[in-house]
């Protein structure tokens, strides 16, 4: 019974974030319970609040004074993130040393209408491998220690930021980590998907949070997006704000399908298939046909599989795995 009333919840929670009714839907309070846990395992809770704030039956509600609290919450939590960001770049362009930030940095300061609506779990940036000892140092200084790393990125904190303050909402005080990342990769299965050469050779110079950075090309970011949901799919981490990034990109951008079919088909296809059954558009569509023809040719079993995705499927809630066939 849980796990159904958990896969109702997100189905519910994505059809009020795409179309959201005039008032909210009646639900018992085991309902109200799992709605709320969906909102905030998919990262959705200020989103939502965005699209129903001024709708008066929602604010005068239970779940819509729910919904404030937690876009309150991350927005302090996002402030506190983005004065990292900020002094962490004024400080790499101080020196000379290039760096990219990447994902819920970008996103949260330049494509969503306000900052809080995005809840920002850590601070993702590129420093490729030649410029590493001299980004250590840099962080060293601001008071930013090492502690963990892996094939994929390296975690750095602060030592205030490391223990649970509010474990239901998205409080500053929560940990806040680093991750620098040596190169924009993922892995699906066991094959790597490389796109530092797409993101690095694309990047621009900007500014970001009033600091000099290079910034990500909008078409390379929305195909990293794309190919990271599909490794977050792999692990049953999925967040239904990952499509939410994606739709967000959608209208600043060129020819992102020319830089697609560049990719191996099996780490974008799983996250488009999700985009379409959320939030449909012409440009997936067209772009997942392509590459369902692509792969059904050679990894038929993977195109049903990923067209039988959805939320709870995807989700850490779903308490047995999956993996793909």
């Amino acid at each position: 019974m849980t796990e159904a009333l958990f896969a109702f919840a997100c189905e519910d929670l994505a059809r009020c974030v795409a179309d959201p009714p005039e008032r909210p839907p009646e639900r018992s309070a085991e309902e109200e319970e799992r709605f709320r846990e969906a909102a905030r395992v998919h990262g959705a809770a200020p989103l939502l609040w965005l699209r129903v704030r001024d709708r008066p039956a929602w604010r005068e509600s239970a779940i819509g004074a729910w919904l404030a609290d937690q876009h309150l919450w991350n927005g302090r939590r996002v402030e506190r993130l983005q004065a990292e960001l900020r002094e962490i770049l004024l400080a790499f362009a101080g020196a000379g040393v290039p760096i990219l930030p990447l994902k819920g940095s970008v996103l949260a300061a330049l494509y969503y209408e306000e900052p809080a609506v995005r809840p920002m779990a850590d601070l993702d940036v590129l420093i490729l491998p030649e410029h590493q000892e001299a980004g250590d140092a840099l962080l060293a200084g601001l008071g930013f220690e090492k502690i963990f790393s892996g094939r994929k990125h390296t975690r750095f904190a602060r030592p205030v930021s490391r223990e649970i303050a509010d474990p239901v909402r998205e409080h500053p005080e929560n940990p806040r980590l680093l991750e620098v990342h040596p190169r924009c990769r993922e892995w699906i299965r066991d094959t790597e998907v490389d796109l530092t050469e797409t993101v690095c050779g694309t990047a621009r110079r900007g500014e970001l949070l009033g600091a000099r950075s290079l910034l990500p090309d909008t078409d390379a970011l929305w195909l990293y997006l794309l190919v990271h949901a599909t490794h977050h799919v792999l692990l049953n981490t999925f967040r239904l704000i990952q499509l939410a990034d994606l739709v967000r990109l959608e209208p600043f951008l060129r020819r992102p399908e020319e830089l697609a079919e560049a990719v191996d088909p099996r780490a974008t296809y799983p996250a488009l298939a999700l985009l379409e059954r959320y939030f449909p558009g012409e440009r997936s569509a067209a772009l997942r046909a392509r590459l369902r023809e692509r792969l059904a040719r050679e990894h038929a079993g993977w195109v049903a599989w990923a067209d039988g995705l959805d939320l709870w499927t995807v989700c850490y809630l779903n308490p047995a795995p999956w993996r793909a066939g």
